[in-house]
């Protein structure tokens, strides 16, 4: 291409750009007949809210053009819009949830110009998306497309809604497992990539139980363990492993925390409950354990670490251009170089999970489950207090204030709501915390608790890595 060529393409780019509008294009908004139906019912319903939203340009936010809330049968009309600079329209539907809950979902399709109506270009549906509203407004997720059916008549648009009970049913998996009506009926560890059989979760608390509990000073009033123990099985009948029996413990010790172990086994400090204002709360943590339990956590981390240990190996292997390498001197060496307690402290992404799981539960053994929520503000108040160890080993644990925002997100947004009255506390959690009041000061204060937790943590841990790993030595030189 010679340079005279060259210049005249270029000029010819450049005039068609900036012939080009720069945001929206003119076109004219056809009238838009609304229909919300329940999804469960298929009954029309009134006073659900319905704005039809528009922006302008690329980045701009939707600003409400029109508004209006459903008749008694379910339907709004809104007129047709003269030719106007639009870059996509929107329909919001907003309807009251649960308790405080605004629910909502957004509809939104980009303007494209269509065929000339009256003279004018209409818009016409065009990459169409759809998204539920947080609390604040704020659009998220894009997987309710399921709830709506548009039909285009020409002169109008006409629009059905089927208003959802819970986000659950929108069709998406931007919360794994969100509905809480599937559990004990799903399968939240599938896919997970665990090296180990539940029975062999099962053995491992077993081995850590039989290790752990005679180097801690277990509490052994009957009436407070008596309540632990119907509580945690109260929420484990409800969970996605109802027929497994869990074994509770409370440890004589001022430490605001509780932690399980594989298989079942859960343990709660007496400082944590002397420390929850509401039952609900205390039944928001011990359902977090459950759900750990249920999670599979511990094993699902242990099989990470031995994956990142035998990715050394091969390293190793590498480095040494082939030449064995000590096995045992390597284990030992990424063991000693901070290999992560898996065996009670998880990932942020194990924590998430246990949050959301525990929420569930919660809500099914009859509780508030915004206890959880409150929880996390009564850990935020104390961190500013000095860390013990232990505390120092959980501060890989998501940050409190967005642990706080996603249970309230899940419990206003993906949570049915029940029929039955939530339980915020009652007279058996009231006598417990009197009665703990009545007892001798706690054995143990944190720090002493946090190190000799940590100390027995890390040898099991540590012991059962080596173990792991010797067998898969011994399984590769038989192969």
């Amino acid at each position: 291409m010679n340079r005279t060529t060259w210049l005249f393409w270029l000029a010819a780019i450049l005039g068609l750009a900036l012939a080009l509008p720069a945001g929206a294009a003119n076109v004219a908004v056809p009238e838009i007949g609304v229909r919300v139906l329940d999804q469960d019912t298929g009954k029309a319903l009134a006073g659900v809210g319905v704005a039809l939203v528009a922006k302008t340009g690329i980045g701009a936010d939707f600003q409400t053009v029109r508004e209006a809330v459903t008749n008694p049968d379910g339907r709004v009309r809104f007129a047709a819009m003269g030719e106007t600079k639009v870059r996509a329209v929107g329909l919001r539907f907003t309807w009251d949830g649960p308790g405080s809950a605004r629910r909502g979902v957004h509809f939104q399709f980009k303007a494209k110009k269509g065929d000339k109506v009256g003279g004018q270009r209409r818009v016409r549906p065009g990459g169409l998306d759809s998204y539920y509203l947080t609390r604040e407004g704020v659009e998220y997720g894009s997987n309710c497309l399921n709830l709506v059916a548009f039909e285009d008549r020409g002169r109008s648009l006409e629009v059905t809604f089927e208003r959802p009970s819970t986000y659950a049913h929108c069709q998406g998996t931007h919360f794994a497992n969100p509905d809480a009506q599937l559990v004990g009926r799903r399968d939240i560890n599938e896919g997970q990539g665990n090296f180990y059989s539940f029975d062999e979760d099962v053995s491992l608390g077993n081995e850590f139980a039989h290790e752990l509990e005679p180097q801690q000073p277990l509490l052994d009033d009957p009436i407070v363990v008596g309540y632990v123990k119907n509580l945690v099985d109260r929420i484990g009948a409800v969970s996605d492993m109802p027929n497994l029996k869990f074994k509770s413990h409370v440890i004589d010790a001022d430490v605001l925390n509780a932690f399980a172990v594989p298989g079942g086994y859960l343990y709660v400090y007496r400082g944590l409950i002397e420390a929850t204002a509401t039952e609900a709360e205390l039944v928001g943590v011990l359902a977090h354990e459950v759900a750990h339990v249920t999670g599979r956590h511990s094993t699902e981390g242990l099989t990470s670490n031995i994956k990142k240990i035998l990715a050394a190996e091969v390293v190793a292997a590498l480095l040494t251009e082939g030449e064995d390498e000590d096995d045992a001197r390597l284990i030992s060496n990424v063991i000693s170089g901070g290999a992560y307690l898996w065996l009670a402290f998880g990932s942020r992404k194990h924590e998430t999970e246990a949050d959301r799981l525990g929420a569930q539960y919660a809500l099914r053994a009859g509780y508030d489950p915004a206890g959880l929520a409150l929880f996390f503000e009564t850990l935020s108040r104390e961190r500013g207090k000095p860390q013990t160890r232990l505390e120092h080993y959980l501060s890989d644990h998501p940050n409190d204030d967005r642990r706080i925002g996603n249970v309230e997100e899940m419990i206003d947004y993906f949570l049915p709501g029940p029929d039955e009255e939530l339980v915020t506390s009652s007279p058996e959690y009231l006598a417990v915390k009197k009665r703990l009041r009545q007892l001798p000061p706690p054995a143990l204060d944190a720090e002493e608790a946090a190190g000799l937790l940590l100390t027995s943590f890390k040898s099991t841990n540590d012991r059962l890595l080596e173990k792991a790993l010797h067998e898969y030595q011994e399984k590769k030189e038989e192969d």
